[in-house]
């Protein structure tokens, strides 16, 4: 069961959060690619992407899916450029920040939706 959405503060600061993070990482990957900066602001883009996917539920599918990926690959350019561009490292980075977002979110609206079933 799906619960409509509907614009809020909170939905309104998510979406901020999420248009600061895309810009961030759009702007420091083209000015900056490969750099020690680069890696600093896309942790920070990919910092602010979640915080948006927090704000924001119930989370839209076709935001949540594209928002975990450009997060984890966020995580997975970080890893390459901090190491010695061991792209396995950064492979297994990418895989496990999906697992671990997945997991989470899915936790989240377990959680929601058990609660609604508790007793008063």
């Amino acid at each position: 069961m799906t619960s409509k959405f509907t614009w809020t503060l909170s939905h309104l600061f998510a979406t901020l959060l999420l248009i600061i993070g895309s810009g961030l990482l759009l702007w420091t990957l083209s000015t900056n690619f490969g750099t020690h900066l680069s890696v600093d602001a896309t942790v920070t883009a990919g910092m602010l992407g979640l915080a948006g996917l927090v704000f924001l539920h119930p989370i839209p599918f076709n935001i949540l899916a594209p928002a975990i990926g450009i997060i984890s690959l966020t995580l997975g350019y970080a890893t390459f450029y901090s190491t010695a561009h061991s792209w396995l490292s950064a492979s297994i980075a990418v895989i496990v920040m999906v697992a671990i977002l997945s997991y989470g979110f899915n936790l989240r609206r377990a959680l929601r939706q058990r609660h609604n079933q508790w007793p008063a």
